[in-house]
Protein backbone atom coordinates (compact mmCIF):
# COMPACT_ATOMS: atom_id res chain seq x y z
CA UNK A 1 0.00 0.00 0.00
CA UNK A 2 2.78 2.56 0.89
CA UNK A 3 4.70 1.74 -2.53
CA UNK A 4 1.53 2.69 -4.31
CA UNK A 5 1.13 5.81 -2.94
CA UNK A 6 4.16 6.95 -3.27
CA UNK A 7 4.22 5.74 -6.87
CA UNK A 8 0.69 8.00 -7.12
CA UNK A 9 2.69 10.94 -5.35
CA UNK A 10 5.63 10.68 -8.04
CA UNK A 11 3.66 10.55 -10.26
CA UNK A 12 1.27 13.08 -10.04
CA UNK A 13 3.86 15.52 -9.93
CA UNK A 14 3.86 15.52 -13.20
CA UNK A 15 0.21 16.66 -13.28
CA UNK A 16 0.98 19.84 -10.82
CA UNK A 17 4.30 21.09 -12.74
CA UNK A 18 3.38 23.68 -15.53
CA UNK A 19 5.62 24.76 -17.75
CA UNK A 20 5.79 28.86 -16.87
CA UNK A 21 7.62 30.48 -19.49
CA UNK A 22 9.44 33.39 -18.27
CA UNK A 23 9.32 32.52 -14.65
CA UNK A 24 13.02 32.71 -14.38
CA UNK A 25 14.60 35.57 -16.74
CA UNK A 26 17.01 36.32 -14.91
CA UNK A 27 19.79 33.29 -14.81
CA UNK A 28 22.61 33.41 -11.64
CA UNK A 29 26.12 32.81 -12.21
CA UNK A 30 26.45 33.90 -16.28
CA UNK A 31 28.68 36.30 -17.41
CA UNK A 32 26.93 38.15 -20.77
CA UNK A 33 28.72 41.15 -22.28
CA UNK A 34 27.06 44.66 -21.99
CA UNK A 35 26.83 46.33 -25.09
CA UNK A 36 26.19 49.96 -23.76
CA UNK A 37 25.27 51.63 -20.29
CA UNK A 38 23.23 54.85 -20.37
CA UNK A 39 22.76 56.42 -16.92
CA UNK A 40 19.31 58.67 -16.77
CA UNK A 41 16.80 59.44 -13.89
CA UNK A 42 13.20 58.02 -13.58
CA UNK A 43 10.74 60.37 -14.90
CA UNK A 44 7.93 57.69 -14.15
CA UNK A 45 7.07 54.88 -12.71
CA UNK A 46 4.07 52.49 -13.85
CA UNK A 47 3.39 49.05 -12.37
CA UNK A 48 1.10 46.77 -15.22
CA UNK A 49 0.18 43.51 -15.11
CA UNK A 50 -0.05 41.06 -18.31
CA UNK A 51 -1.33 38.00 -18.63
CA UNK A 52 -0.06 35.46 -20.75
CA UNK A 53 -2.28 32.35 -22.03
CA UNK A 54 -0.16 29.00 -22.38
CA UNK A 55 -1.78 25.99 -24.06
CA UNK A 56 -0.27 22.81 -23.32
CA UNK A 57 2.16 20.59 -25.15
CA UNK A 58 0.28 17.48 -25.23
CA UNK A 59 3.13 15.06 -25.43
CA UNK A 60 1.02 11.65 -24.27
CA UNK A 61 2.65 11.65 -20.93
CA UNK A 62 -0.12 12.99 -18.98
CA UNK A 63 -2.53 11.05 -20.40
CA UNK A 64 -0.26 7.84 -19.89
CA UNK A 65 1.14 8.62 -15.94
CA UNK A 66 -2.86 9.29 -15.43
CA UNK A 67 -4.18 6.21 -16.61
CA UNK A 68 -1.34 4.46 -14.56
CA UNK A 69 -2.37 6.29 -11.57
CA UNK A 70 -6.06 5.74 -11.73
CA UNK A 71 -5.17 1.96 -12.50
CA UNK A 72 -3.06 1.89 -9.31
CA UNK A 73 -5.96 3.28 -7.45
CA UNK A 74 -8.42 1.18 -8.69
CA UNK A 75 -6.30 -1.90 -7.64
CA UNK A 76 -6.74 -1.34 -4.90
CA UNK A 77 -10.74 -2.09 -4.50
CA UNK A 78 -12.18 -5.40 -5.20
CA UNK A 79 -11.56 -8.99 -5.66
CA UNK A 80 -10.85 -11.23 -8.66
CA UNK A 81 -12.71 -10.40 -11.76
CA UNK A 82 -14.20 -7.23 -9.45
CA UNK A 83 -10.42 -5.76 -9.19
CA UNK A 84 -9.69 -6.05 -12.78
CA UNK A 85 -12.65 -4.09 -13.53
CA UNK A 86 -11.98 -1.95 -10.81
CA UNK A 87 -7.98 -1.41 -12.35
CA UNK A 88 -9.58 -0.73 -15.93
CA UNK A 89 -12.36 1.80 -14.99
CA UNK A 90 -9.51 3.33 -12.84
CA UNK A 91 -7.41 3.46 -15.84
CA UNK A 92 -9.98 4.68 -18.36
CA UNK A 93 -11.29 7.35 -16.05
CA UNK A 94 -7.54 8.62 -15.02
CA UNK A 95 -6.90 8.82 -18.70
CA UNK A 96 -9.56 10.64 -19.65
CA UNK A 97 -9.15 13.14 -16.52
CA UNK A 98 -5.34 13.57 -17.56
CA UNK A 99 -6.23 14.13 -21.25
CA UNK A 100 -8.87 17.10 -20.01
CA UNK A 101 -6.79 18.51 -17.50
CA UNK A 102 -3.73 19.26 -20.57
CA UNK A 103 -6.00 20.66 -22.61
CA UNK A 104 -6.82 23.37 -20.23
CA UNK A 105 -5.24 26.52 -20.99
CA UNK A 106 -3.24 27.64 -18.21
CA UNK A 107 -3.37 32.02 -17.67
CA UNK A 108 0.36 32.98 -16.19
CA UNK A 109 0.38 36.50 -15.15
CA UNK A 110 3.01 38.77 -14.92
CA UNK A 111 4.31 41.47 -12.48
CA UNK A 112 5.73 44.04 -14.85
CA UNK A 113 6.73 47.92 -14.26
CA UNK A 114 7.07 50.76 -17.06
CA UNK A 115 9.41 52.90 -16.35
CA UNK A 116 10.23 56.41 -18.35
CA UNK A 117 13.34 57.29 -18.13
CA UNK A 118 15.21 60.69 -19.22
CA UNK A 119 19.05 60.40 -19.78
CA UNK A 120 21.73 62.48 -19.62
CA UNK A 121 21.39 63.83 -22.67
CA UNK A 122 17.75 64.58 -22.90
CA UNK A 123 16.59 61.61 -24.62
CA UNK A 124 12.95 59.76 -22.85
CA UNK A 125 13.25 56.18 -23.11
CA UNK A 126 10.45 53.59 -21.88
CA UNK A 127 11.76 50.46 -20.19
CA UNK A 128 8.69 47.42 -19.40
CA UNK A 129 10.80 45.01 -17.20
CA UNK A 130 9.61 42.21 -14.83
CA UNK A 131 8.96 43.76 -11.24
CA UNK A 132 11.84 43.12 -8.70
CA UNK A 133 10.49 42.95 -5.60
CA UNK A 134 13.92 44.00 -4.15
CA UNK A 135 14.38 47.26 -6.46
CA UNK A 136 11.76 49.36 -6.43
CA UNK A 137 11.91 52.49 -8.41
CA UNK A 138 10.65 55.70 -7.56
CA UNK A 139 10.62 59.39 -9.42
CA UNK A 140 14.00 61.03 -9.74
CA UNK A 141 15.87 57.66 -8.69
CA UNK A 142 19.38 57.48 -10.60
CA UNK A 143 18.98 54.75 -13.41
CA UNK A 144 21.84 52.66 -15.30
CA UNK A 145 20.36 51.03 -18.44
CA UNK A 146 21.97 48.15 -19.74
CA UNK A 147 21.89 47.43 -23.47
CA UNK A 148 22.26 43.36 -24.01
CA UNK A 149 22.27 41.70 -27.57
CA UNK A 150 18.77 40.22 -26.07
CA UNK A 151 17.41 42.83 -24.47
CA UNK A 152 18.36 45.80 -22.16
CA UNK A 153 17.44 45.68 -18.01
CA UNK A 154 16.91 48.72 -15.88
CA UNK A 155 18.94 48.87 -12.10
CA UNK A 156 19.54 51.55 -10.02
CA UNK A 157 22.84 53.38 -10.22
CA UNK A 158 25.05 53.08 -7.67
Amino acid sequence: MRLVLISVALLSSSFISLNAHGADLYQRNVARPVNQVVFASVDSVRNITKQQVIQSTRNGWHTLSGALIGGLIGYQFGGGTGQVVATTAGAVLGAGMADYRSQTPVIMEYQLVELLLKTEQGELINVIQDNDSNMRFKRGDAVRLLYFDEGVRVDIAY
